[in-house]
C-alpha cells in the first residue's frame, strides 16, 4: 500500500487554463457584446425614467395640488386669547359643584308680602 496523504483534500490539481477550456475567445465576446450592451442600456433607461418620475414629475404634481388646495381653503385668523378664555370658562363650569334642587326657591310660588299686596288690590 502507498502512503496516504492527509492533506490530499486541500491539494488542488493544476488545471490548464487556456482560452479553449474557458470558451473565451474574441469571436464569442464580439457575438455577446451587442446583447450585453442592449441589456445595460435598457436597465439604465428604466432607472433614469424612474428617477425622473420620482424626483421631478411627482414634485411638480404635488406643488400643483397644493396651489389648487390653497385657493379652496379660507384663511381665518384665530383669536387665541378668546379661545383660551373660553376654555378656562368651560373648565370652571365643569369643576363647579352641582346645585341641589331642594335648595332652590319655587319661582311660581308667591312670597307672603306679594300675596298680601295682591289680596288688597284684588278683593
Amino acid at each position: 500500500m502507498g502512503k496516504i496523504n492527509p492533506f490530499k483534500f486541500f491539494m488542488f490539481k493544476k488545471h490548464d487554463i487556456s482560452k479553449k477550456s474557458m470558451g473565451l475567445n474574441l469571436n464569442s465576446i464580439i457575438k455577446v457584446f451587442p446583447l450585453i450592451s442592449v441589456i445595460i442600456s435598457l436597465v439604465s433607461l428604466v432607472y433614469i425614467s424612474f428617477f425622473l418620475y420620482k424626483n421631478f414629475y411627482q414634485t411638480i404634481t404635488h406643488a400643483q395640488t397644493i396651489e389648487i388646495l390653497r385657493g379652496q381653503v379660507s384663511i381665518i385668523k384665530i383669536d387665541t386669547e378668546l379661545y383660551e378664555k373660553i376654555t378656562k370658562n368651560l373648565e370652571k363650569r365643569k369643576n363647579t359643584d352641582f346645585i341641589e334642587l331642594s335648595e332652590l326657591k319655587n319661582p311660581f310660588q308667591l312670597s307672603e308680602e306679594k300675596s298680601d299686596e295682591s289680596k288688597k288690590i284684588n278683593p
